[in-house]
């Protein structure tokens, strides 16, 4: 999605990528302001600032460290230790459902 699913295209850009390679390693060429217009670059940029804001203003963090005592006071009638456990087993599966699907 971020750059084609192309097989011409893939073997194109890593041919590129090696020789931007071997020319910076020749002229030691610094990144420049110019490379941010590129979308291989902003797109992977803004989807990772995405997500980072996404989780921060979701209040996941929050939750997590509050669990305990969120379980305690809701009288959920279940242990706060477990419903910790509990969450943290959902996450993972999240997790894991997330890269595999």
């Amino acid at each position: 999605w971020l750059r084609g699913s192309d097989e011409h295209a893939v073997k194109d850009e890593v041919n590129t990528i090696r020789a931007r390679i071997e020319l910076e390693a020749k002229n030691k060429t610094v990144f420049s302001a110019s490379e941010w217009k590129k979308p291989g670059v902003y797109r992977p940029f803004l989807i990772s600032i995405l997500m980072m804001l996404f989780l921060q203003i979701s209040g996941m963090n929050l939750m997590i460290f509050y669990c305990n005592p969120i379980f305690f006071f809701s009288k959920a009638g279940i242990p706060e230790d477990i419903g910790s456990v509990i969450v943290g087993v959902v996450l993972l599966v999240s997790c894991f459902a997330a890269i595999f699907f």
